[in-house]
């Protein structure tokens, strides 16, 4: 449910933004400085502080007060809903999946289980969100241009009763509490240089998340400039701005 709610709004998301008369660009600048800013600190606040449990909740209520922004044509909101965007992205790609290893651990299951889960999860993952791009196209056919905004408010409500009534709460281990031998931080300074110095001396963790990052924008730039052309973009914003949506 969440994959696919992140997929719906993710996918119209340019063209509305066109269709509204605002920059594209920045705007989406907006999110990603958010992020940048912001994500250091969201790991230790959400282990040791809020709870993953808790963070997810609070993904969940942000994504539907963004989604239901979205669609609206006003720049305070807009503006809004893409600061706090960059804060959801951090706790989406942070918080569920360190909920689920450090759940699997507690409840004493192997390891080779672990693997199984993360596994499917990214088959999963990636299967949602082909399936997110067809239901966001007859969202949008037949609601309008803010139809997959809807679809995602939708699913995000369903991911946020799942969480409320099936999680339990779980937190990294506590400062200076030492888990699988290794002794926990005692501050954000050393938390952040132990950060670095793990990714620094492991050539694998930087090549992946470099080849990931920039696979991930090729993907996307690729993505808006063949299937929106000047011409289709044009005709979009027409229909966004005169709230008149039709594929024909």
């Amino acid at each position: 449910a969440i994959m696919l709610a992140d997929g719906l709004q993710g996918t119209h998301l340019y063209i509305l933004y066109e269709g509204y008369g605002y920059t594209v660009a920045s705007l989406y600048c907006l999110g990603f400085v958010s992020g940048a800013f912001t994500s250091p600190f969201i790991g230790p606040i959400v282990d040791h502080k809020v709870g993953r449990r808790n963070a997810a909740l609070i993904y969940c209520i942000l994504e539907v007060i963004i989604n239901i922004l979205e669609q609206y044509s006003y720049i305070s909101g807009l503006i809004l809903s893409r600061v706090v965007g960059g804060i959801t992205t951090n706790l989406l790609f942070t918080v569920f999946e360190s909920w689920m290893v450090t759940e699997h651990r507690k409840r004493g299951f192997s390891e080779e289980k672990l693997e199984i889960i993360m596994r499917d999860s990214v088959v999963a993952s990636n299967l949602s969100a082909i399936a997110s791009g067809c239901m966001a196209h007859m969202l949008a056919a037949r609601l309008g241009p803010c139809g997959p905004f809807e679809g995602a408010v939708a699913c995000t409500i369903v991911a946020l009763i799942l969480v409320a009534t099936r999680w339990e709460e779980n937190f990294g281990h506590q400062s200076g509490e030492a888990a699988d031998g290794v002794p926990g931080v005692t501050s954000m300074k050393q938390h952040m240089s132990e950060a670095l110095t793990t990714i620094l001396s492991d050539s694998k963790i930087y090549n992946w998340y470099h080849s990931r990052f920039d696979g991930r924008c090729l993907a996307n730039i690729c993505v808006f400039m063949v299937s929106s052309p000047t011409s289709l973009c044009n005709s979009y914003s027409s229909r966004v701005k005169s709230n008149n949506f039709s594929w024909d």
